[in-house]
């Protein structure tokens, strides 16, 4: 199976433990319509398994109506929500419950999977849309994702519509992402919309599997998302992810067709050391004439040991603007090994422009090595 390119995460229990928040929020939403405990997290635990409860709204008001006295009335959803939201937002003087969540995975990791996929990172969450940004943004990583699809975007998991909106506006197709999840509802998204569907274990479950010397794949639900077809279910912190999405080259090693060879002559070989990508860059767009824009240079190299490096371009254009600028008596042209070398000084001793087109235009042939 090839390597994906794009990965789409879903928020509860795989970015934010959320046992005492949204859980907690639940079940405190319950004990308040139902003046008693009957609702307990393995009850909502249990109903999370049979999938379809993506809406906490709509799920603490279902066991509320399950859970009642008979002849007592049945709360409205607007009367649960606003109960709910109170104790998970905080009133008053009195904190909300949200502030009791915490990072699940290293930030360090999610960065390391950013590089591994550049503009190809979603949030797929049946969050409200404020409620997503705020997590984002109190743990830093609002920046890692590209977009987020949340529950004023359309239909929830596990329709498909999250996944695919999540495709969409990353302009990529279903089939070379990978959705995570913790619940069957993600996973039953995922397949739906074509993706790879992968699950995760929440932190509560996989803390009670080791405690109680279990395999945390026994977990009710680790069973129901590998039912539901997902290709695996892995450990809490998604570290796993790494094996599933390898590992780019820092640099581009082999240059592409539109490549630019700069040797480095002059005051700067003394520098060869200190010479840094964003030094060349800044010298490559501030000599030309007229300006090449630093969006049209592509990653590139500083060959160790040697006093040239490589520029890739993202068009034709843009590399014969830094050609036609090298064109005079301050630079030296020859090919070597069928790659164009342009030597650039500081005096003005070098070949006229006329000699230095005629060695450019023959391949294979020019001033020789140094």
């Amino acid at each position: 199976m090839s390597s994906p390119s794009a990965l789409l995460l879903d928020m509860d229990g795989v970015l934010a433990e959320v046992s005492q928040s949204y859980r907690g929020a639940i079940i405190a939403t319950c004990a308040h319509f139902l003046k008693s405990d009957k609702v307990t997290n393995a009850i909502v635990s249990q109903k999370k398994a049979q999938g379809g409860c993506n809406n906490d709204w709509i799920l603490s008001r279902d066991l509320i109506i399950e859970h009642k006295d008979s002849g007592a009335p049945e709360p409205t959803l607007e009367e649960v929500t606003g109960v709910f939201e109170d104790l998970y937002q905080g009133a008053g003087d009195v904190a909300g419950l949200c502030d009791l969540e915490t990072l699940i995975p290293a930030k360090g990791l999610l960065q390391e999977l950013r590089r591994r996929c550049p503009s190809r990172m979603a949030i797929v969450t049946g969050r409200p849309r404020s409620d997503c940004m705020k997590f984002l943004r109190l743990h830093g990583i609002e920046d890692l994702f590209d977009c987020c699809v949340v529950m004023e975007d359309g239909p929830a998991k596990p329709d498909a519509f999250p996944v695919k909106r999540a495709c969409e506006l990353l302009k990529i197709d279903p089939s070379t992402a990978v959705m995570v999840g913790d619940t069957p509802d993600d996973i039953r998204s995922a397949i739906s919309a074509g993706t790879r569907g992968i699950g995760v274990a929440t932190p509560d479950d996989y803390a009670k599997a080791v405690i109680g010397k279990s395999k945390f794949e026994d977990g009710a639900l680790v069973k129901a998302c590998l039912e539901c077809g997902a290709e695996k279910v892995i450990e809490p912190g998604l570290a796993h992810l790494l094996d599933i999405f390898p590992p780019t080259p820092a640099f581009i090693r082999t240059p592409p067709p539109l490549s630019l060879y700069v040797k480095l002559l002059g005051p700067l070989n003394k520098l060869d050391a200190k010479i840094t990508p964003s030094t060349l860059l800044t010298l490559l767009t501030t000599l030309t004439t007229p300006p090449v824009p630093p969006s049209s240079v592509l990653p590139f190299e500083i060959v160790p040991g040697r006093k040239f490096c490589f520029f890739n371009f993202v068009d034709e254009a843009s590399m014969n603007s830094v050609l036609e600028s090298y064109e005079s008596d301050s630079s030296v042209w020859k090919i070597e090994d069928q790659q164009l070398i342009i030597e650039r000084r500081t005096g003005g001793n070098g070949p006229n422009p006329k000699k230095a087109r005629g060695r450019r235009g023959r391949r294979g042939k020019g001033r020789g090595k140094d």
